[in-house]
This record gives C-alpha cells, sequence and structure tokens, in this order.
C-alpha cells in the first residue's frame, strides 16, 4: 500500500525570513506563478519546480526541495532560484505555496487567494484539515540537475603575500553554442539531492566533491570549495582535472580559457631574497620553478603544486634529492639574519643540505636619507577591463634618490638592491602616505594590487590634453607608457547645419493648387574639421549626448566632448556649439531609432520637428542654413510682420483690426501647412475669424475638397447661422440626425458642420473623406488623448487643422498635448518624452524653467488676445463674491454629511490609496456640494428631503425680484439641472417669467429666442447645456448659483453676456456657502488659473498643481474652519 503525502503550508514560514515569507505571500496572491509541477524526491521528500514573475516582469526559475514528517509539518526547506537573491527567496515562497493550495485541501485555514479547485477526499483515518499532494510512488531517481563546474582560484591576504590555490566547484549548465550558463553556488540542498544515489553525478564528479569536502575538513556534500594543501590537494586537483571541467578562474570567480590538464611532475629551485628581522637585515628562501617561464607559477604550499598558463597544465612540483621531510622544513623555513651568515661554520640547515647561499652577505651599506619623489606610470587599460577600471591605470612607487620601488606592506627600515649591491632603505611614510592622500583627492582609488584606477574616461582624457598638469601640479612625475603617445586629439570646431530639402522632396500629391513650391523637409548635419577636410559625426551624437552631466540646474554638458576613434585615439570636441541645441538634440536622440543616426550623412526633419527644434533652441544656438525656416520662425514668434491678407469680398462684415490679424495669422499657418489654437478670449469673434478663412481659400480657387467644422450639439445651430449671416457664399450642410447617411457625400459642400459625438459612430466614414481644413470648435473637448473622439480627430485626413478654444488648458498639461498632437502630431513629441521633459518638472515641482521652455515651444503657435487688449470699448464686467451663511438645519445637516464621508474617503484612501478611491471622494464631494445648494438635492438621504432650509434659494429669491424690476436682464448659471427645476418651482410662486436651456430642452432655439427677443427677463441655464458657444449680449447680470472647480469653465459661461456687440456694463454674482466646501473650490481653482495664465501669458507660478491627498483633507474640514 502506498503511503499518501501531507502538507501543512503554514509551517513554512518558520523556515524563512519574515520579510520573504510576507512578499512570497504577496506574490502568491498577485498570481504570479506562472507554472509549476510536483514529483517525489523520496519518501518524505518532494520537490517543485515552476516559473514566478518577478516585480520586472522577468520570469524566474524557482526550484523548491521539502522534506515533511508524517504530520504534514515542513521539517526542512531548501530553495534556488534564478533571481539576485538564489535561494530562500520571496519566489520560493510564491511557487510553495501555489502547488500546496492547487494540489488540494491542505492543513490550516482558507488558502490566501485566489480560489483553489474543489479538493479530492481525504483518506479515511487522516484528519479532514489535512489534505494529498498525491499518493507517493516508489521513490524514482532523483531529477537531474546542472552539473558541477571546477574553479582553480587564487587567494591572497595581501598583495605581498604569495598566491594560495584554493579549488572550487559550482553548477552550470552547458550551453549549445559552447561555453558555460550562469554559475550557481551549490546551497544545502543541492549539495543533500546531487549525494542520493541516482542524484545525477558521474564517478569521476563524485570522487572529485569527495576530495573537495575533504579539504575542507568535512563531508564532501557540505563545502564547495578548499585550499589546496595537504596531502589530499594532488589527488583533488587530479580528480578535478580528469573530468574535463577544470578550469583556471578570472577575478571575477568565472572560469577562462580551455580546461586544464594534469601534467607531469616539475622541478623545484631556489632563490634568496632580501629581507628584514626587525630592524635587522635578512634573507629569506623563496621557493621557484627550477624552469622559470612566462605565466608559470609555483604554489608553495605543502606538498607544493604547479600552474603554467601558458601549456594549459597543472600538476605537482617534485625535490630531487630532498626527502618531504627536508622539503617541509624548507618551504617553512623563515627568514635568516644577516649575522648567522657571518659565521662560515654555522650549521644552517640550507647549508646541511647543499643549498647555494646568499650572492652576497656582506653587511648593508645605509642609503642616504631624502625626501621621495612619488612617481605615476600610466598604462592604458584593455578595452575589455575598462568597465571595471577605467580608461588608463597609475602604478605608484617613490624614488630614494635613485633607489626606486613601491613597498606598502614592508617596514620603515628596508633591505634593497641597488647596482648589485645591498642597501639599508630608512623610507619617510608620512610623505608616501600624503602622496596617496593627493590621489585619493583626484578621486583615483587603489586596488589589491596597488593600482589607481576609478577617473572617468573624460577626467583622464583632460589630463592627457594639459600634459598631466593636474598630475604634476599635485606634485607627481608622470611616466606615460609609449602607447598614450597621441592618445588626445588637439580641439576641432563643430558645426551645425540645417538645409532645406531638395526640389524632389515637394509637396506631395494631393495638395492644394499653389502649395506645391516649398519641401516640407529639411535636412540636419553635424559636421567636424580634421586638417581642413569636413567629416560627418551625426552618428556620434547619441555618445556625445550621453556625456551630459545631470545637476540642480538641469542636464549641462561638460565644456568639451569626446569620441574615441578607431585607432585608439580620442577626438576633443568643443562642446559651446551644442549647448545651445541641448534640449533640441535629447528630445531628437530619444525619439528617433538608432539606425537613423548611424546609417545616414544628414537627418531628415519633417516640417514640424524643425520648427520644433527651432522654437526649442536657446538664444545663443549657432546655425547655418534654411533661411525660410529662419524666416517662418521670426514671423510666428512676432519678430516679424506676417503677410496681410484681404478680407474675402464674399464676407458679409467688416473685420476688426485684431480679427484681419487672426486671418492673416490663420492663412501663414495655412501656407507653411501648419495648424495652430486660436485662443482668443470668449467672445472676440473666432468664429468669424474662422469663416473669413475658410472663405479666403474658396475665393482663391484652393477649396477642392469640403471643409469641415467639428462642434458641441449644441453649437450647431449656430455655427449654422453665422455662416448663412456671415459667409453665405459658403454652401454649408449640417451632418446630424438619422437620415445623415441618406445624402451620399459632399459633392457641392464647401463646409460641413458635425458633432463631436459622431466622430466615434461614423468612425469609417470620417476617415474615408479627404478634408481640407479641419476645424475644432471647443476644442478642449479632446483634451482626453485616450478618448475616442481624440483618437479620431488625430487621424483624420487634412491639409490644415485648427482648434478654436478660449480655454485650451483646463486641467493638466497634458490637455495640450492632446490638442497639438491633433494640431502637428510629434511637435511636443511622445506623451511619454512629454510627460518626463515638461509635465512632471512643472505640475509636481513647479518648474519654472520647464514652463517657459514649454511656452516658447507652443507660443508661435498659439495665437490669444484678451478683451482687455483688443475690445477696449467692451464696458466693465464687475465680479462679485456673495456669501451666505447656512443655518439651523441646513448646517447640521453638512455637518452629519461630512462627518459620515470624511470617515469612509480616509479609509479607502488607507486602503486603497487617492488614484483608486476617486469614486468615494468625488461621491462624497459631491453630496457637500448639492448641501450647499439645497438639502434637497441629496436624494439619496430620506432626511435631507425634510429640509427646507436653503441659505442661497433665499438669497436668490430676496435679490432676484429687485434685480428684473431695475430691468436688469440676468442669465443664471448651475450646474445641477435638478437645482433650476427647484428654482422654476420658487419663480412660479412669485409669478417670475423664465425660459430654461438645459440637455432635456427640446427646442433649443425657441428657448433662446424667448430671451434674446425679450419675452423674459431670466433665462436658467445648466453650465454644460449653456456655458459655450451662445452669443447673449442682451444680459447684462450673471449669477453663478454654485461654483465648478475649473475656473475656465466659469468664465466662458460670463463671457455669453460679456462679449462683442454688449452696451452695459455686466454684473457677475458667485454665490457661495461661507466656510464650507465652496470656499475650498474657490482656492482650487486660483491654482488652475495660475497653471492656464503661465502658459499662455508668461508668467510662472511655483505652486504644485496636483489634486492630492492634502486637497481631499482640506475640502472635508469643518464648516466655518
Amino acid at each position: 500500500m502506498r503511503a499518501a503525502f501531507l502538507i501543512a503550508p503554514a509551517t513554512l514560514a518558520q523556515h524563512l525570513p519574515a520579510a520573504a515569507y510576507q512578499r512570497g505571500l504577496d506574490a502568491y496572491r498577485r498570481q504570479q506563478v506562472v507554472s509549476h509541477s510536483l514529483a517525489p524526491a523520496s519518501r518524505s521528500e518532494w520537490r517543485i519546480e515552476g516559473e514566478v514573475q518577478g516585480e520586472d516582469r522577468q520570469l524566474h526559475e524557482c526550484s523548491v526541495l521539502l522534506e515533511l514528517d508524517e504530520d504534514g509539518r515542513i521539517a526542512s526547506f531548501g530553495s534556488d532560484c534564478s533571481c539576485a537573491a538564489g535561494s530562500r527567496c520571496r519566489h520560493a515562497v510564491a511557487l510553495t505555496l501555489k502547488a500546496a493550495y492547487q494540489s488540494g485541501t491542505v492543513r490550516g485555514a482558507e488558502p490566501p487567494s485566489p480560489p483553489r479547485p474543489p479538493a479530492p477526499t481525504a483518506p479515511a483515518g487522516l484528519p479532514p484539515s489535512m489534505g494529498l499532494f498525491d499518493e507517493l510512488a516508489p521513490p524514482p531517481a532523483a531529477p537531474e540537475s546542472d552539473p558541477p563546474l571546477y574553479l582553480l582560484q587564487e587567494s591572497r591576504r595581501s598583495p605581498r603575500e604569495p598566491a594560495r590555490p584554493l579549488l572550487a566547484w559550482r553548477l552550470a549548465r552547458p550551453l549549445k553554442r559552447g561555453g558555460w550558463g550562469r554559475l550557481r553556488s551549490p546551497d544545502a540542498d543541492a549539495m543533500v539531492r546531487l549525494g542520493l544515489p541516482g542524484g545525477g553525478l558521474s564517478e569521476a564528479d563524485r570522487e572529485c566533491l569527495a576530495h573537495i569536502g575533504r579539504l575542507g575538513g568535512a563531508f564532501y556534500l557540505h563545502t564547495a570549495s578548499g585550499l589546496l594543501q595537504g596531502a589530499e590537494a594532488p589527488a583533488a586537483l587530479q580528480a578535478a582535472a580528469r573530468t574535463g571541467k577544470l578550469f583556471l578562474a578570472d577575478a571575477e570567480g568565472r572560469p577562462q580559457g580551455a580546461p586544464l590538464r594534469w601534467g607531469t611532475p616539475r622541478a623545484i629551485g631556489w632563490h634568496w631574497a632580501p629581507a628584514t628581522l626587525g630592524d635587522a637585515p635578512a634573507w629569506a628562501l623563496q621557493a621557484v620553478l627550477a624552469e622559470p617561464g612566462e605565466g608559470r607559477t609555483l604554489y608553495a604550499v605543502l606538498p607544493p603544486l604547479y600552474l603554467d598558463r601558458a601549456s594549459g597544465e597543472c600538476g605537482p612540483v617534485e625535490a630531487p634529492g630532498l626527502s618531504a621531510a627536508q622539503l617541509t622544513q624548507l618551504l617553512t623555513l623563515g627568514p635568516l639574519p644577516q649575522s648567522a651568515f657571518d659565521d662560515a661554520e654555522a650549521d644552517l640547515l640550507p647549508r646541511r643540505l647543499g643549498l647555494p647561499l646568499p650572492a652576497s652577505a656582506d653587511h648593508p651599506e645605509p642609503w642616504p636619507h631624502g625626501q621621495p619623489q612619488p612617481c605615476l606610470r600610466l598604462r592604458p587599460v584593455p578595452p575589455a577591463e575598462r568597465a571595471a577600471r577605467g580608461l588608463l591605470v597609475a602604478l605608484l612607487d617613490f624614488d630614494y634618490g635613485g633607489l626606486r620601488g613601491h613597498w606598502p606592506e614592508h617596514p620603515a627600515r628596508l633591505l634593497a638592491e641597488h647596482n648589485g649591491r645591498r642597501v639599508l632603505l630608512q623610507r619617510d611614510l608620512a610623505a608616501e602616505q600624503w602622496a596617496r592622500q593627493r590621489l585619493q583627492a583626484l578621486d583615483l582609488s587603489v586596488d589589491t594590487l596597488g593600482r589607481w584606477h576609478g577617473a572617468s574616461a573624460a577626467r583622464w582624457l583632460d589630463w592627457a590634453v594639459s600634459g598631466w598638469a593636474a598630475l604634476t601640479n599635485a606634485g607627481f612625475r608622470v611616466e606615460p607608457d609609449p602607447a598614450l603617445r597621441g592618445l588626445a586629439e588637439p580641439p576641432q570646431a563643430l558645426a551645425l547645419r540645417i538645409v532645406e530639402g531638395t526640389p524632389e522632396d515637394a509637396a506631395p500629391a494631393g495638395e492644394a493648387p499653389d502649395e506645391r513650391s516649398a519641401s516640407p523637409w529639411f535636412e540636419l548635419s553635424l559636421g567636424i574639421e580634421i586638417d581642413g577636410e569636413r567629416h560627418n559625426v551625426l552618428p556620434w551624437l547619441p555618445g556625445l549626448l550621453a556625456q551630459i552631466e545631470h545637476g540642480p540646474d538641469g542636464p549641462q554638458l561638460p565644456d568639451w566632448l569626446w569620441r574615441e576613434q578607431p585607432d585608439g585615439r580620442w577626438l576633443r570636441l568643443p562642446s559651446a556649439p551644442l549647448k545651445p541645441w541641448l534640449q533640441a538634440l535629447l528630445d531628437l536622440v530619444a525619439e528617433r531609432p538608432a539606425p537613423d543616426w548611424e546609417q545616414a550623412a544628414t537627418l531628415r526633419l519633417t516640417q514640424v520637428e524643425a520648427l520644433r527644434i527651432g522654437a526649442t533652441l536657446d538664444d545663443g544656438a549657432v546655425w547655418d542654413g534654411a533661411d525660410r525656416l529662419r524666416e517662418l520662425l521670426r514671423q510666428l514668434g512676432g519678430d516679424a510682420a506676417l503677410p496681410t491678407v484681404p478680407a474675402p469680398a464674399g464676407l458679409q462684415a467688416a473685420l476688426r483690426p485684431y480679427q484681419q490679424q487672426g486671418l492673416d495669422w490663420l492663412q501663414f499657418l495655412r501656407r507653411h501647412r501648419l495648424g495652430g489654437i486660436l485662443a482668443d478670449d470668449m467672445g472676440l469673434g473666432k468664429t468669424l475669424q474662422t469663416l473669413a478663412h475658410l472663405l479666403r481659400e474658396k475665393e482663391d480657387g484652393r477649396l477642392d475638397r469640403p471643409c469641415l467644422v467639428l462642434a458641441p450639439l449644441s453649437l450647431l445651430g449656430n455655427w449654422r447661422r453665422e455662416a448663412a449671416r456671415f459667409a453665405p457664399a459658403l454652401r454649408t450642410a449640417v451632418w446630424h440626425g438619422p437620415q445623415r447617411h441618406g445624402r451620399g457625400g459632399f459633392g457641392g459642400t464647401d463646409l460641413v458642420i458635425a458633432p463631436y459625438s459622431l466622430l466615434p459612430r461614423d468612425r469609417v466614414f470620417w476617415q474615408k473623406q479627404a478634408w481640407h481644413v479641419v476645424v475644432l470648435d471647443e476644442a478642449q473637448q479632446i483634451k482626453n488623448a485616450d478618448s475616442q473622439v481624440a483618437q479620431v480627430a488625430a487621424s483624420l485626413e487634412a491639409r490644415q487643422r485648427v482648434a478654436l478654444s478660449g480655454t485650451p488648458l483646463e486641467n493638466h498639461l497634458g490637455e495640450l498635448w492632446s490638442l497639438f498632437h491633433f494640431l502637428m502630431p510629434g511637435f511636443l513629441g511622445s506623451q511619454a518624452r512629454f510627460r518626463e521633459v515638461f509635465r512632471t518638472p512643472i505640475e509636481r515641482h513647479g518648474d519654472s524653467t520647464c514652463l517657459e521652455q514649454l511656452r516658447k515651444r507652443v507660443t508661435p503657435f498659439l495665437l490669444r488676445r484678451t478683451k482687455q487688449n483688443v475690445a477696449k470699448e467692451l464696458p466693465d464686467k464687475i465680479e462679485t463674491l456673495s456669501a451666505v451663511t447656512l443655518e439651523g438645519p441646513q448646517a447640521d445637516l453638512y455637518e452629519t454629511i461630512r462627518l459620515a464621508t470624511e470617515r469612509q474617503v480616509r479609509e479607502s484612501l488607507a486602503e486603497r490609496g487617492l488614484a483608486r478611491s476617486q469614486i468615494q471622494v468625488l461621491d462624497a464631494l459631491l453630496k457637500l456640494r448639492q448641501v450647499c445648494c439645497d438639502p434637497r438635492l441629496v436624494k439619496s438621504l430620506p432626511a435631507a428631503q425634510q429640509v427646507r432650509q436653503s441659505a442661497k434659494l433665499a438669497w436668490l429669491m430676496d435679490v432676484l425680484p429687485e434685480m428684473l424690476e431695475e430691468g436688469r436682464r440676468v442669465l443664471l448659471f448651475s450646474q445641477f439641472t435638478s437645482m433650476l427645476a427647484l428654482i422654476e418651482s420658487a419663480l412660479r410662486e412669485r409669478g417670475l417669467r423664465w425660459t430654461t436651456l438645459t440637455g432635456q430642452t427640446t427646442d433649443r432655439e425657441a428657448a433662446i429666442a424667448r430671451f434674446t427677443r425679450g419675452d423674459v427677463p431670466l433665462f436658467l441655464i445648466s453650465l454644460k447645456a449653456g456655458g459655450a458657444g451662445l452669443n447673449l449680449p442682451e444680459a447684462d447680470t450673471v449669477i453663478h448659483y454654485d461654483p465648478w472647480w475649473n475656473p475656465a469653465v466659469e468664465a466662458q459661461a460670463t463671457a455669453r453676456a460679456h462679449r462683442i456687440g454688449q452696451q452695459r456694463q455686466v454684473m457677475v454674482y458667485k454665490l457661495v456657502a461661507e466656510g464650507t466646501i465652496e470656499e475650498r473650490i474657490l482656492a482650487m481653482q486660483a491654482r488652475k488659473a495660475a497653471l492656464s495664465q503661465g502658459l499662455l501669458e508668461g508668467g510662472a507660478s511655483g505652486e504644485r498643481l496636483l489634486f492630492t491627498e492634502d486637497d481631499v483633507a482640506l475640502l472635508l474640514r469643518p464648516l466655518g474652519s
């Protein structure tokens, strides 16, 4: 009968760090385990293998070995993972939990999540809370693992001490293309697994691991390396060589070269080296190979071994004529004092064994005392090692009046040889240390071999060009390697050039008549003159810009840039010509693919890209060519007059001077295939200027395609009336209604007027039609770039695109990007690049420099005039903030709702954060705003319906009759249509006359006409239905019953009355409930207005412009605080 295997996952936590367990639990809950498999390893062990997704979405291969007791508790836990942690990581935890909960009912509570499938029934006699992984089959062979790889490594305790050999093993997978995969250190589980019968080891590997284990003084599966010394060492090294997988390790522990072979024994030799015992001279006996050579090393361990890198061999060392005991005595013999050699009869071990004595045993003579001269020998670093050590390396030594060397760990009194005689040097340790400190001050660091490196390539090259002045001024004598001659080329001159495209690049087919003269392309080149010959360095640009230094003042280029030549020399380039171009070039490099730079002698730019660069350039930018581009930028920037265009003969209106300027501007943009935003203040005649532009196109014979005006549904009638009034020659059609598809196209039509709502619905139809000009009225309708309306609008085929909006920026800069993505795709870069360069620095950090850069880029394509500037004859507009106080039941209801919603919002913010709590936050704010207007608006609370007191309605019914008696014509705006219904009831009770316009009004024209004809003195308008596009100069009073988040929307509503044609002073009343959320809305309005003003009018705001959790807390403060 086969045994059942039980598991209790709750016992996993005690085998791991708390943080790793918790993060693994979270990874399991997020379903990051992609795959898993389960297999028995023995009667009490199970292996789980699978793939787990990391935080960076990379898949990590993970395996777990579990040992369970008879009650299902985890007795031991081991893991191996391809992540940086390697083992005992969150991926192993997630994999274990996945296998446990997917295999059936397990011991303990419900699984964390996700829900598990129905569990199989536990066998009789087992506790019902325990589950099965599976029935245990007879133990199979252990699964295969990566094979062992053997490394011969060298270890030094200090640079002065000889290298000691170590033999280590690692796990690595052989690659099909040759070589080995990533090396992994074997953990305890791997060691145990490989030691099991059938663990996948060959006999040679098992023998080798056993030797290594004995080197470490422990059972072989519990150690992964050992020092090669003692009787076991030769056998261990020979066994590793026999496997064919023994490699010499590099400094990072990676295998290098071909496998090492076991060689024949090599003979030992002996060498006497000067030494000291305290302050007395001495001699040290050193073991060397009898036949020394390049790459040959003798390891003076017991017994000694050798390594011959040239032949790829390692093996034992033999000492002819010496016993093992005598060899041991010689290898462990310490330094012998000079006095021991003075007695010719002294019984010295080397003399007794017949070894030669030191060549000179004379007493050393003192070396003259003097100040040491620090010397630096400069050497190039091989390219493969530059990432770790830099471009150059400096070797430090000291010159004591002709006696030269570097002795970092020797005593102050040093025995040395000079010209064949022994001398005793008294070193100046303080002076030597001071030299090292000066190198550290130059940002150099020393490694264990005494090499100084760490400076950037640019710093080494700057030092080279200056003749190593930085080092010589610090007191060093510099000795560059001959290979460093000509390392840096002398300074050269960079020249940037933008030229207009060639004649064959003329406007594409389908362009309007008379528009095929100028090329839409420009060519950017970057050149350098070397020995009088110009060379293209455009492919170097990404590498040059990679040398940018980021500081508190933003990205900066160093004074000089460096470029390595194929012959190893470096070219020094001045950065001054590039600095004014810095932001423009950064944008190009960030958004152009690498092949654009690598393959072209020049970089082709569209006209939009060229204008984008030109608008970004600093004033000091120097560039040649492209006279047309220069003049275009001057005219767009207002530095040169635009060509005057005569008003169309068929225009049934006289254009004011600023409206004529608007026509000139639109015509100028059309001539150069550009789009723009006509952002005049509300009421200045954007519609008239646009109609004049379209009629000019028709009269000049360019209107061979229809034009399209997209507008809110509520403005279709206004556009149709204005076109008929001012430009009757334009054959106009309105695209709306269920019969629209039956008209069969737009043959014979000059102007099509359509609502935004039909863009997504009739997407295929719009994209089939080619347009001459596409105009977006109230263009903020496409402020969300991800909306279907914005995406379809951007896909329309048109020769020119124009946006009309008095408020091109309402909430955030992303709206501006969406508008320009429609007008001139690519002008503001990609959405991600725009967010990185402009939106985040401006909105989150109040960066006024970035704001000014953005303003400089967009203002040439944005024409904005205000009433104060161009319509001085317009009567004044007086705004009054009328505060009312909530009292009695209304105030009590406000505070009750505030307390309840504040608690709910705080809990939601704590659990989900602001981004995922938008619905709860907005619902809470909506209820508070409704209570401020009238408690009866809060339909969801029966108690609110019983409160009949409304401070605002009382104010209105007190003031409004008096206004009407004085002959005032009043517009009253509210965003709540239900509030307008309550106001209508109050008006009806008092016998006052009015008309209403909301989204439910069926006959808009009749409602508007009742007010404009003077039938009624009061017009109730919902903010969404009538806040834009209406011309109501008959009104002289505007009442905003409730404040809206966006000040631009309120300003648009006010402009229905305060516009061209107004003859009287306009009074504006803003009703605000004192000490409530409405007062805090006004503060947020000011912040949004600062962002718009800073961009459109050149001001700079340092305010943070995001809607934050602090804003929510402010809005939910108690009444009156």
